[in-house]
């Protein structure tokens, strides 16, 4: 009686145990988030003082995995000794019935008998069987974690048609009727565009605009409704997601690099490298005996990204080169040289569609028109769209789409915008009045 008892008693923890398992694993995600959320933001955390209040949101955090943990420890602690107990009742149900039947005739000393070894011999696959409710239950929730996350959808669906065909000739981009809303706000209204192969296209406006919005709409990062956005004369949200960006070299505003070389980093841009952190990669080599990673620094595609991204005069004083190690989220750069770290890496891919977010943003005006001068050259031969706060930086695009309020309020050329008057001439006389202050001496 006692046994079949022990397996819905068996069965009745072990949910309980799961579930105080999942409780452990989401205080411990949360933890683990708020740990690497104040490392990348320990600047800020210094700064501005916040040492004391991020300590002790870091003790609540680590309080309540605690108690959970605690929890979890008391239900699993339960476990055993009460399929013990079970256990002990089964035995001690034995000598009650079976030494009463015995007595009256009903059984004989050697049924008793053999009926004790049998149960003795279940005890231990009883104990047993509670380990392995308690660890099975512990491994489920970790596996549900898991699960939940391959499960996951993508926002961006991959596109069912056939890939683009390889072509080496620039693309060519229209928008027809993009509209993007967040909510009931329109971050896009009804956007008409077309980048000529070739041609270089800059889109400016002031901040909230909707420029990188657009940029990411061209390179399907945001979702965008069918028919509006067409990479040569294909429906962009027909295209497989890798032969999209295939075609595209994006550099955006907020650069990421990778713990380890500049030139890993750069190469990434067309496949090379590797994101493996070079600690991390020195010892796998010395305890696994993994091959070590090949030095890029003097591969030709990555020494002419570099130099065409204005990193020769930053590179020259670097003892390493580009074999110099950046850094978890290259924090050993200055934020100018981790933007064009990323430029040269969406240059190496060769790209037939390139996209500037902003991304010279954090390199001064002279280094932004000195760089865009000389990716001319790499340009030349390739589509380009380019955002800039600065008007002066990208006053000899073919295009300039000017954008307020997410609708394209003018485009035209240099000349034909300020001709016009307008958002455009406005933003560049300031700019321009900017200037003058700043030369005027003190």
């Amino acid at each position: 009686m006692p046994f079949p008892l022990i397996y819905v008693v068996g069965q009745a923890m072990s949910k309980r145990i799961h579930g105080t398992m999942r409780a452990v694993q989401a205080e411990l995600g949360s933890l683990s988030s708020r740990i690497q959320e104040d490392l990348g933001a320990i600047q800020v955390i210094k700064t501005y003082g916040l040492e004391e209040v991020r300590r002790k949101g870091f003790v609540a955090g680590s309080d309540r995995l605690l108690v959970a943990n605690m929890e979890a420890a008391k239900v699993r602690i339960q476990l055993g000794p009460t399929l013990n107990a079970l256990a002990a009742l089964g035995m001690a149900m034995l000598i009650l019935f079976g030494g009463r039947a015995l007595i009256h005739g009903d059984l004989s000393k050697g049924e008793l008998v053999a009926f004790s070894g049998y149960l003795a011999r279940l005890v231990w696959p009883t104990l047993t069987l509670g380990f392995l409710l308690a660890l099975v239950q512990r491994g489920r929730a970790s596996w549900m974690r898991l699960l939940e996350l391959q499960q996951t959808k993508p926002d961006i669906p991959d596109g069912a048609g056939p890939p683009l065909a390889h072509s080496p000739r620039p693309a060519h981009v229209e928008v027809q009727g993009l509209t993007i809303k967040y909510g009931d706000r329109a971050v896009l209204d009804d956007i008409h565009l077309t980048l000529a192969p070739g041609t270089i296209t800059a889109i400016v406006g002031r901040t909230g605009a909707g420029k990188s919005t657009l940029v990411d709409a061209l390179c399907r990062l945001i979702e965008v409704p069918a028919g509006t956005v067409f990479l040569d004369h294909r429906d962009i949200t027909t295209l497989p997601l890798a032969s999209l960006r295939a075609q595209i070299g994006y550099a955006p505003q907020e650069a990421f690099l990778f713990s380890t070389t500049i030139a890993d980093n750069v190469a990434m841009g067309y496949g090379g490298g590797t994101a493996i952190p070079a600690a991390r990669a020195r010892e796998l080599e010395r305890v696994v005996g993994m091959a070590a990673s090949a030095d890029l620094s003097t591969e030709p595609r990555v020494t002419a990204a570099a130099a065409a991204a204005g990193l020769t005069r930053d590179l020259a004083v670097m003892p390493e080169g580009l074999a110099t190690i950046v850094g978890e989220r290259g924090i050993t750069l200055s934020g100018g040289q981790r933007q064009r770290v990323a430029l040269a890496r969406a240059l190496a891919s060769t790209p037939r569609l390139l996209v500037l977010d902003d991304s010279l943003s954090s390199v001064d005006a002279e280094t932004e028109r000195v760089i865009l001068k000389n990716l001319r050259d790499v340009m030349s031969g390739r589509t380009a769209v380019l955002i800039s706060h600065r008007v002066a930086a990208i006053k000899d695009a073919d295009q300039i789409i000017v954008l307020d309020e997410g609708k394209v309020v003018a485009r035209g050329t240099h000349e034909q915008l300020l001709a016009q008057g307008g958002t455009y001439s406005e933003l560049y006389r300031t700019q321009l009045d900017t200037d003058i202050i700043k030369k005027e001496p003190s």
